[in-house]
């Protein structure tokens, strides 16, 4: 658009060689930052910062126009640097018309509804989309929570809210995505920060509706009569010819917060506008009558504008919010909706999120106090949600709030007094501290606590007050606060955790970091105390009176990682009983002990749950764990098993789900829980399930055994959303006897698996698929058969070859989607392992380019197919965490195609192979030797039995070497780099089972070629 034919009608003047009629503008900013090629700049003052500061950093970006209301203020070379200089009276007064031109005026095709008003916006904002919606209108929204709409294709979109209301340029942006998508109604919140900054522009309302007003903002504001006459805007000079003005009137107390509202609608009646009133006042045209309020709902009368009464039943809570649901029916009838329809279309209409939001907690026995987010932030709001909820037949009230910093202080004493007024228990913390230090402002919220004659006590108060006694706690932290209310309240208590509502951030200093009331709250009421021990155990308890409902921390099996407050569970094992260590569990703090003698806790003065075995008591209590956190997120949970790759497929389904729900600053972190280690027996999995919590979506657990029954065992404590088998081969024959014994071990996974669960299955290996086939899940078949994809499979993988750095490069398939992915590790096996994770991520609802960016994100784990590199540029395959006859030959057919002059292998046993092991292992050798392996050197009790295979297999008796002691193999290793059989470029495999210890080789090997070439 020329800046000319932007600027038409407009009052300027240009002082600049270059003139409007030459500039043809690509964008319009007015932020430095976000200048574009071609742009213009418009330079607004006032606020915190001038943009004339930044007119040489907005023409360094690639601005062709900048537009300036203090041309003094203008560099001294920016006239004559080709860019085009507009001077215009006031930049803020011309942005908005110029941000509407430029979008081609848009708001002209939406049919616009404003609301302003201290509080009740959001709640009356989402009430009038959802009524809409029902009467099949397409609706956007603006506000404080988000701004959102939905498209022509059936999607909606959401972007953040950085202000309830947006600068002109993102308004009139977002109007023309609206427009664009066909919406027909756009409910606005409309705030008196963006009405004094005039960001609205030359938008005109068919509706504008006012809620209340009451104290807020006077940091901003220099009195209520301002922050009035900013909210008197709106209908003054924002309002269409046509529209309608609908002012919420409270009962005619001779309030200061009525007396604005009258004097709002009296400014209306002069104005040449439609007025009409709704609310408490019997003027009202539509009156409420009466309601009544439970915490399951409410039930409110009223008289419309021709004398016809009405009922209206909503699941919403609290009389203040009468006043919403009776502003937002009124609004429909503006726009043409029948009352009685209005109240249906409103019948179901939930509300704005935290706005008097109940959480839902993790379910207990004996029930859990009810506990309610509220956005009550102002005095008046608080005053409305306590009043409300003292009305409500309950046990004791508790009420936590806070105030924000660098915001009106004089609120503050009167917030703490609202809350000391109406609540049983007060607990003062931190809201947003901003710059201020956040113990004056809680001290100043405290003051008001005091002034009601209300008690301030230490926060151990909470653990010992009388039900009948009242008073306040300050915490320090949000967090802590919040756990220190939920868990001290009891089922028919009422917790209001006030001020923050829907934010999901908190403002620390200038660092703004995700936190959110609901999550919070979820997480707390997931903590240990006495009576959910016993029910997740089964056990016994044994307490002191005053332990009976403490609440501990976690759950620790070693009493030398064992913090103060932790469980501490005594297993009992063939080399050790952690009933030994009770004494030093208690030295460290613990503040309960699991055991299963309980001869052995006599005067231990610490709560003690006695069961049958400690062991089942560990998983039975991941597995309580897993389905309370169930039950309030549910977070994906896939189990994995498999004679081989199952750690692999677990770190790349980790770093999927990672690319799924990555660590952002909105966004709680470590959202993705795995197995550590080699966690996978039966310890080891319910101490890699039991952190899980509210905030988790995902969870990778692998599952190990050596022993029938074992992974039935895992999986009834996992309880696994999504299972796999990765496949099945000849491993744990000590145990298992025979491949099939391994097969139905491996199949205890399927087994056990709930209905609702999803299979992914090998459609490569016949023996997962047999085990597949006994069971009526549904499953989603993958593959990575180079003759070609099954019919089954959903997702299938073609390698396409292995780069010099043995990077394997694939083309996954899922569905009728194609893909190019990168694997950043070696192994032409990997291509199988990708094929598993990417069915896994299909099953959780995963699209597929994320999943392509995770796995193309996973990096071999330590001592698996991990790459190395010594001092003299030998290249290190490090596969030594595990191995048996498949991962043997896999590794030995990756080696052999990776590009190099000679390829070496430093092989070691495999373990528990039963009686199978010689053959198994003279196996392994001709393997080697039918790859194509230079140099072979073997370790351990089988060495005899490879070398064997290999000189069978036809490698000569001077390619294979026999060392006793693996401490040898370093030397071996040395003389080959020396006598030039192994150079740079060239690839060393070592691999053997965990218990040889071969990873010490390599480290050695490394070492001294690392000292050798220095």
């Amino acid at each position: 658009m020329l800046l000319s034919d932007l600027l038409g009608g407009l009052a300027h003047r240009c002082c600049s060689q270059k003139t409007p009629e030459q500039v043809l503008v690509e964008g319009i900013s007015a932020d430095s930052r976000t200048v574009v090629e071609h742009g213009l700049f418009v330079a607004l003052s006032g606020g915190t910062t001038d943009g004339h500061h930044y007119l040489a950093a907005a023409v360094q970006a690639g601005a062709a126009a900048v537009m300036v209301d203090c041309p003094q203020k203008l560099p001294a070379d920016i006239a004559h640097s080709g860019v085009c200089v507009v001077v215009v009276d006031r930049c803020r007064s011309v942005l908005g018309e110029l941000a509407a031109r430029f979008y081609g005026r848009p708001a002209a095709a939406l049919t616009l509804l404003g609301v302003t008003g201290t509080n009740g916006k959001t709640t009356v904002s989402y009430l009038l989309e959802h009524g809409l919606r029902r009467i099949g209108r397409q609706v956007g929204v603006i506000g404080t929570v988000e701004y959102r709409y939905p498209t022509t294709d059936g999607r909606t979109i959401h972007r953040p809210a950085p202000f309830t209301t947006p600068d002109p340029l993102r308004l009139h942006s977002l109007f023309r995505e609206m427009a664009d998508n066909r919406v027909t109604h756009v409910v606005m919140e409309v705030s008196s920060h963006a009405l004094r900054q005039e960001r609205l522009g030359p938008v005109r309302f068919a509706l504008g509706l006012f809620t209340n007003l009451s104290q807020d903002h006077l940091d901003y504001h220099a009195s209520m009569t301002d922050y009035w006459e900013a909210k008197w805007q709106l209908f003054e000079r924002y309002l269409a010819a046509d529209g309608t003005a609908l002012i919420v009137l409270p009962e005619n107390n001779g309030s200061e917060t009525s007396g604005w509202a009258e004097k709002m609608a009296a400014g209306c009646r002069e104005l040449p506008v439609r007025t009409v009133t709704c609310g408490r006042s019997r003027q009202a045209d539509y009156h409420l009558l009466q309601s009544t309020s439970t915490l399951a709902g409410s039930t409110l009368d009223f008289q419309d504008n021709q004398g016809a009464i009405h009922r209206l039943h909503s699941p919403l809570v609290g009389d203040y919010n009468m006043d919403n649901l009776l502003a937002a029916l009124t609004a429909l009838t503006v726009l043409g909706v029948a009352v009685d329809e209005a109240g249906r279309v409103l019948a179901d209409a939930t509300g704005a999120p935290g706005r008097l939001q109940r959480v839902e907690l993790a379910e207990r026995g004996d029930g859990q106090p009810t506990v309610l987010v509220d956005y009550a932030h102002t005095p008046d709001a608080l005053a409305n949600v306590l009043k409300t909820l003292a009305a409500i037949p309950h046990g004791r009230l508790f009420c936590l709030v806070g105030c924000g910093g660098d915001r009106d202080r004089g609120k503050r004493p009167l917030m703490g007094g609202i809350a000391a007024q109406y609540s049983d228990v007060v607990v003062v913390t931190d809201d947003n501290p901003r710059s201020e230090e956040p113990a004056v402002i809680r001290s100043q919220v405290l003051e008001g606590v005091r002034h009601q004659g209300m008690v301030v006590h230490s926060v151990e108060w909470l653990a010992t007050w009388g039900k009948s006694e009242k008073g306040a706690v300050e915490v320090a932290g949000r967090e802590a606060a919040i756990k220190a209310v939920v868990t001290t309240a009891r089922p028919g208590d009422i917790v209001l955790l006030a001020g923050k509502g829907h934010e999901q951030y908190q403002i620390i200093g200038g660092g703004r970091r995700f936190f959110d009331d609901v999550l919070a709250a979820q997480q707390s009421s997931l903590s240990w105390d006495t009576d959910t021990l016993v029910e997740a155990t089964g056990g016994r308890l044994l307490a002191p009176a005053e332990r009976t409902g403490q609440r501990f921390g976690t759950v620790s099996t070693d009493s030398r990682s064992c913090q103060p407050g932790d469980i501490f569970v005594a297993l009992v094992g063939e080399h050790h009983d952690g009933h030994e260590f009770l004494e030093k569990a208690l030295q460290a703090g613990a503040g309960c002990l699991v055991v299963s003698d309980a001869g052995r806790v006599t005067g231990s003065g610490v709560a003690c749950v006695v069961v049958p075995d400690t062991l089942a008591a560990l998983g039975d209590m991941a597995h309580f764990r897993r389905q309370a956190v169930r039950r309030l997120r549910q977070p994906v949970v896939v189990g994995l098993t498999g004679s081989c790759g199952k750690t692999t497929v677990k770190e790349m389904v980790a770093a999927i789900f990672t690319a799924r729900w990555p660590d952002r600053a909105d966004r709680p972190a470590g959202r993705v829980l795995k197995t550590l280690g080699n966690f996978n027996n039966l310890v080891g999995l319910p101490l890699s399930l039991l952190p899980i919590d509210a905030h988790h979506r995902g969870a990778i657990l692998e599952m190990g055994m050596n022993q029938p029954g074992e992974i039935a065992r895992l999986a009834s404590i996992a309880d696994p959303d999504i299972c796999c088998i990765t496949n099945i081969h000849g491993a744990h024959l000590e145990g298992l006897g025979t491949i099939e014994g391994v097969a139905a071990a491996k199949g205890e996974l399927f087994a056990l698996a709930d209905e609702r669960a999803v299979l992914a299955v090998n459609l490569d290996d016949a023996r997962v698929v047999r085990q597949a086939q006994l069971h009526p899940h549904r499953t989603l078949g993958f593959s990575a058969d180079p003759a070609g994809r099954p019919e089954a499979a959903e997702v299938w993988v073609e390698t396409a070859g292995v780069d010099g750095e043995g990077a394997l490069s694939l083309v996954l398939h899922v569905g009728d989607q194609r893909r190019s992915v990168v694997i950043h590790a070696a192994g032409l096996h990997n291509g199988g392992n990708a094929a598993a994770a990417a069915a896994i991520a299909r099953a959780a609802g995963i699209e597929v380019d994320c999943i392509v960016a995770g796995l193309e994100r996973f990096r071999a784990a330590d001592k698996r197919m991990q790459k190395l590199k010594s001092g003299t540029g030998v290249n290190i395959l490090n596969d030594t965490y595990n191995a048996n006859p498949a991962s043997m030959a896999a590794a030995l057919a990756t080696l052999a195609r990776l590009p190099a002059r000679h390829r070496v292998a430093l092989l070691g046993d495999m373990l528990e192979l039963g009686a199978a092991a010689p053959q198994l292992h003279e196996e392994i050798g001709r393997t080697a030797a039918t790859v194509g392996i230079d140099y072979l050197g073997v370790v351990g009790s089988f060495r005899e039995d490879i070398g064997r295979g290999a000189r069978a297999g036809g490698m000569k008796e001077e390619q294979i070497i026999m060392l006793p002691e693996k401490e040898r193999a370093v030397d071996w290793l040395t003389e080959l780099v020396h006598s030039g059989r192994l150079h740079s470029g060239d690839w060393l495999l070592v691999k053997a089972s965990r218990g040889i210890a071969l990873d010490t080789v390599v480290s050695a090997f490394v070492e001294s070629s690392a000292t050798t070439k220095s």
